[in-house]
């Protein structure tokens, strides 16, 4: 049952860490003024968070022995769960048209959201690290939903 919980909690973390979800809107060849970009962002981020939260509870809900049972397997939920998502999320991230002048800065944040979503598919140890660094680039650009979700 702790193992459930933290698996919980990590899955509820990589929601905040990573959730994203798309606007929206689509991408366009101009580039958007920061605040353009921390909106568009910030709403990617919330669409993906809640489809992220509602697809591990449809995950759960396949066993037929309750949280017990999902405990067991919950290296796959992170697999077909959560990295997929995760991964999609920095995709549709990477479509946003960044300010020119921060184009290095945010494609460097993406690239470690999508690394941390390639290696939470691996069930790499350092796959918090990695999303910890996506958290901080992303607060520190200004992003209130990246780093929540």
């Amino acid at each position: 049952m702790q193992r459930l919980i933290l698996a919980i909690g990590m899955v509820a973390t990589s929601c905040l860490i990573f959730g994203c979800g798309s606007g929206g809107s689509s991408p366009t060849s101009a580039h958007m003024t920061k605040a353009q970009f921390i909106e568009a962002a910030d709403a990617v981020c919330m669409k993906f968070d809640k489809e992220r939260k509602a697809a591990f509870t449809t995950w759960q809900k396949k066993f037929p022995g309750g949280s017990k049972e999902a405990e067991a397997h919950i290296d796959t939920a992170f697999k077909e769960v959560v990295a997929p998502s995760v991964q999609q999320e920095a995709k549709r991230l990477e479509q946003l048209q960044a300010p020119e002048e921060d184009q290095e800065k945010v494609t460097g944040m993406i690239n470690n959201l999508f690394k941390a979503g390639v290696l939470l598919e691996q069930r790499r140890d350092n796959a918090s690290e990695v999303a910890s660094k996506f958290k901080n680039e992303s607060e520190a650009y200004g992003l209130k939903a990246c780093p929540r979700t």
